[in-house]
């Protein structure tokens, strides 16, 4: 029951509305991931949003633009996988959380900022930004990693499909024109109705998938 009524608030309806579920996967085309999302979406994160105001609230002079908190580049490449930039960046956990990972607003000595806190809870509050985003980062690349596999896989069990389809139709012929007894039919069958199921379970995994990357962004309007 606490499952179904978190579904309706999901879906928003009313917790103990009925909700009428698919008896089948949606078979239209899937909806594709934006090339070119920029890093500052993850704003829209509830965990990175909460550690943002954590370094804004100690801030003391300085009104910063929310774009300023993020590095400068794209979380996904012109096909919508990894961008270059992003693989890049998580070859090297701790240099990203550390000293590489250059964040406009954080350069406070440079700038003259004064800040409302002592200087080691400040940095404190910022290694946990920074932090929480190399986290974040780290498990879109490995949605969007698996998203590339997935849709290779598709094209790969199409292909499977298709040759056992062809498989059962010339088995069937030679069958009937007793050449073969009926199981080299039925075996064939059953290989094309488990690549049909293979198919269908790439399917769901894509869904999936595209659910995964949609949290991932923090369910930003702009995506994909």
């Amino acid at each position: 029951l606490q499952a179904l009524n978190q579904q309706a608030v999901l879906l928003g309806t009313a917790p103990g509305s009925a909700i009428v579920e698919p008896k089948a996967l949606p078979m239209g085309p899937l909806p594709q991931v934006s090339g070119k999302i920029p890093v500052n979406v993850l704003r829209h994160r509830p965990d990175i949003s909460a550690k943002e105001w954590r370094v804004r609230e100690a801030l003391a002079t300085v009104d910063v633009q929310r774009t300023a908190f993020y590095p400068a580049f794209s979380l996904t490449g012109s096909l919508g996988t990894s961008s270059s930039s992003l693989m890049a960046f998580l070859e090297n956990p701790v240099g990203s959380v550390g000293a590489n990972l250059t964040l406009p607003f954080l350069e406070w000595r440079e700038r003259g900022m004064d800040v409302k806190i002592a200087r080691n809870d400040y940095e404190q509050r910022v290694l946990e930004f920074k932090q929480e985003l190399y986290k974040a980062m780290s498990s879109i690349e490995d949605a969007l990693a698996l998203r590339h596999q997935l849709l290779e896989q598709e094209t790969l069990l199409r292909e499977g499909l298709e040759l056992a389809k062809k498989s059962e139709r010339l088995n069937e012929v030679r069958y009937r024109q007793g050449a073969v007894r009926i199981s080299f039919w039925l075996d064939a069958q059953e290989k094309r109705r488990q690549a049909e199921l293979a198919l269908y379970e790439n399917r769901f995994n894509q869904l999936n998938n595209l659910a995964k990357i949609y949290m991932e962004f923090g369910g930003s309007v702009s995506f994909p």
